[in-house]
């Protein structure tokens, strides 16, 4: 009788260390699944002296590793005469992990003059409506990529300093199947003499042009001076480490917990069929 319930007291603590094992496998797996499923906030401020599709701020929801869109993002100055809109206050993140806030620069306007961004293919064929935008000559811009269904960038922004006329930025896109091209990291300064097309790898079926890009002899134009400018304070710059978790995660990770409940099941099971055969066993012993 001692064997025999030494035995099925070795099994039944097999079985509860299983059980638990699997249980702490239940919640550190949904868990970590949880952490990455998330929605990030993006948001973009447009400042005192501007505005961003005629508000203030513009927020957009991405999912984690999703990538970031500005199609619809236009930081536009009140008052053209008097700012321009150079870029965001840091490098965009396309490919989101965290929470972001973007808030528009400006510079003064010295020397108005425009500048034209185009969105071509390789064969120099138009893909997106161009842009003409006011700038101020010697003033630098940065400019990023629209996002096109079905292409890939050559570059997610650029960079250049205004001619007094002339000057363009070219985005060239290929076909996202295209196995020889990738889209360049970071900002991309555009080189070259003001009227030629923006910077571009060489690619199947065209060429891009060889950049465009100002004299160095332009005044530069004055940039805002840091008690003037019309930005938020820094500290509403930086974004709070807290992520919206996605709505469904719970349903996205509910397989994996409907799994470790079955392992729970079918071991209590086992351990229900083994205490029966050891007590069959023993009463035959006895017989």
């Amino acid at each position: 009788m001692t064997a025999v319930r030494k035995k099925v007291n070795r099994i039944a603590a097999v079985l509860v260390t299983c059980a638990m094992a699997l249980l702490l496998m239940g919640i550190s797996i949904p868990s970590a699944a949880h952490a990455e499923e998330k929605i990030y906030n993006i948001e973009f401020k447009a400042g005192a002296e501007g505005t961003i599709n005629g508000q203030s701020s513009v927020s957009v929801e991405v999912p984690y590793e999703g990538t970031l869109s500005l199609n619809n993002i236009d930081a536009i100055p009140n008052n053209s005469d008097e700012y321009y809109f150079t870029g965001w206050n840091k490098e965009i993140e396309y490919s989101v992990t965290k929470k972001a806030t973007y808030v528009a620069q400006y510079a003064k306007m010295i020397s108005k003059t425009t500048y034209r961004v185009r969105y071509l293919d390789t064969y120099g064929n138009e893909l997106a409506t161009q842009k003409v935008v006011p700038a101020s000559v010697g003033g630098n811009v940065t400019v990023d990529a629209l996002t096109i269904e079905g292409y890939i960038v050559d570059a997610i922004a650029k960079t250049t300093t205004i001619a007094a006329e002339g000057t363009e930025i070219d985005f060239v896109y290929t076909p996202a199947d295209n196995p020889e091209f990738s889209t360049q990291p970071g900002v991309v300064t555009v080189t070259g003499q003001p009227g030629n097309t923006g910077t571009a790898a060489t690619l199947p079926g065209g060429a891009a042009g060889d950049g465009t890009n100002t004299p160095g002899d332009n005044n530069p134009g004055e940039n805002i001076d840091p008690g003037d400018t019309p930005l938020a304070p820094a500290d509403e710059e930086t974004i709070d480490p807290n992520q919206t978790p996605l709505a469904n995660a719970a349903k996205q990770v509910g397989g994996m917990g409907n799994l470790i409940m079955i392992g729970v099941g079918v071991l209590a099971l086992l351990g229900i069929i083994i205490a029966a055969i050891l007590v069959r066993r023993k009463k035959k012993a006895q017989q």
